[in-house]
């Protein structure tokens, strides 16, 4: 690679704004996680999801708090008792910009909801034609600003 470029520095361009949109799409995700978790205070969830985010792109950090903590809550906790629906609408209340239906999938199956793509999809149809949430592109959604 030459740093001189000008098509090299395109492609390093690119490269950079597919890096800034994974992490956004990373971070976003790792928040909703703590939200299921049943975490709460601030400083949890931001440690809960600096966790994760080091562990999945194995970075050593030293943890603020301790994993079982977590194996407790999810004990205590069990399965989530929202509706499929109620689930899609808090998760996408709780992210910073918008989830693909795979994304959003993961989430749910994590928080005891096994549901389909066809499934999630019906309710991303019925609660976008209802305006609670807005379509952001092909399989994209965000919750509407409030």
């Amino acid at each position: 690679m030459d740093p001189l470029s000008p098509h090299d520095l395109a492609d390093a361009a690119q490269l950079q704004r597919l890096l800034d949109e994974a992490a956004r799409t990373a971070r976003a995700l790792a928040y909703a996680l703590a939200h299921v978790q049943g975490l709460t205070d601030p400083t949890d969830v931001a440690d809960y999801a600096r966790e994760e985010l080091a562990h999945r792109l194995r970075l050593d950090t030293p943890s603020r708090r301790p994993r079982a903590r977590l194996a407790e809550a999810d004990a205590v906790a069990g399965p989530d008792p929202r509706t499929a629906q109620e689930a899609v609408l808090a998760l996408l209340r709780d992210v910073e910009g918008d989830l693909s239906i795979p994304q959003i999938l993961n989430v749910l199956d994590d928080a005891g909801h096994a549901l389909t793509a066809n499934h999630v999809s019906v309710i991303l149809t019925r609660l976008s034609q209802s305006g609670v949430i807005d379509r952001a592109g092909r399989g994209r959604y965000r919750a509407v600003s409030r």
